[in-house]
């Protein structure tokens, strides 16, 4: 089976999940890169309106062609319940490249964003084939990592 993980992280809490995950299944990842500048408090806030008018973002070419994996992991934050500007622009840019999507998150709500799944669909074109949605406390306390090993041996 062939497969990576394509990992947008600003705190980079997203890219310790990503990298992570990419290590325990001995596959490569692909950063996203924003070309937009998100950081202090003016990036803050374009990053929330962004999100919130469902807005892509200039990201940089991947380094990794979607079109030949079974599926790609897709680790990114959540932004108001949906998909952050760079995350909805590579689903966006890629939706025809790729096959299947597994979506794994650590944000501040975790299984609560009830608007995620159908925001991915309306960008993607079809739900995620799995999700696994952590919440920045389980991350802060360390037992994000035996959630995520149990959620990838169910992928298997």
């Amino acid at each position: 089976m062939k497969r990576f993980v394509a990992y947008y992280s600003r705190t980079k809490k997203n890219k310790e999940l990503a990298k992570y995950i990419s290590e325990k299944l001995n596959i490569p990842s692909d950063e996203i890169i924003d070309t937009s500048n998100r950081k202090g408090y003016w990036g803050f806030f374009k990053s929330g309106f962004a999100t919130m008018i469902r807005s892509g973002s200039k990201i940089k070419k991947s380094k990794i062609d979607p079109i030949d994996q079974d599926h790609v992991i897709v680790c990114s934050p959540i932004w108001v319940g949906m998909l952050p500007p760079a995350t909805r622009s590579y689903l966006k840019n890629n939706k025809d490249r790729l096959r299947d999507i597994i979506f794994v998150s650590i944000s501040g709500m975790g299984k609560e964003n009830k608007l995620l799944k159908n925001d991915i669909k309306n960008v993607y074109g079809k739900y995620p084939k799995a999700m696994l949605l952590l919440t920045e406390p389980e991350f802060e306390k360390g037992v994000w990592k035996e959630k995520v090993d149990e959620f990838l041996k169910q992928l298997t």
